[in-house]
């Protein structure tokens, strides 16, 4: 999976713009900012994980953060294979991949405080149809090469 900075501006699969940005882009060399979550916040970013998926692909990620004999092979391979959008009430765009929730719940991911509220209260949730930096009703390519 590739790594991008949080809050960093999303630059691929044609979607640019101020207001779309990275969040949970995370990779074994990288730092990882580390911190408790509400449960709260963990229920609602699960709900997003589970039932609000975009981009879902065939193939998945397997986490680079789990030691061999840490690694749970049935959370990495159904969690890395989608990603989350989903927009605070200003109209930012947070762009996450699938397997954030395992980074918060398995590796304590404190992800940035913009993201935690707007997953909190979402104005609008990401799905087929809503896919941020393109038209309503176009066919966008995928939104982060190589995962499909």
């Amino acid at each position: 999976m590739a790594y991008f900075e949080d809050l960093s501006p999303v630059s691929s699969g044609g979607r640019v713009g101020p207001n779309v940005l990275n969040v949970g882009w995370l990779a074994k060399d990288m730092p990882v900012p580390t911190g408790a979550t509400s449960e709260g916040f963990r229920a609602a970013l699960k709900e997003l994980c589970d039932n609000h998926v975009v981009w879902l692909t065939w193939g998945h990620h397997v986490c680079e953060l789990c030691t061999e004999g840490q690694r749970g092979e049935e959370t990495g391979r159904s969690m890395g294979n989608g990603e989350i959008h989903v927009r605070d009430a200003a109209g930012t765009w947070f762009i996450a991949p699938r397997l954030i929730i395992h980074y918060v719940e398995e590796h304590n991911y404190l992800p940035p405080a913009d993201f935690v509220n707007a997953v909190l209260n979402p104005s609008e949730v990401g799905d087929d149809n809503i896919r941020p930096g393109y038209a309503a009703g176009s066919t966008p390519e995928p939104a982060i090469p190589g995962l499909i």
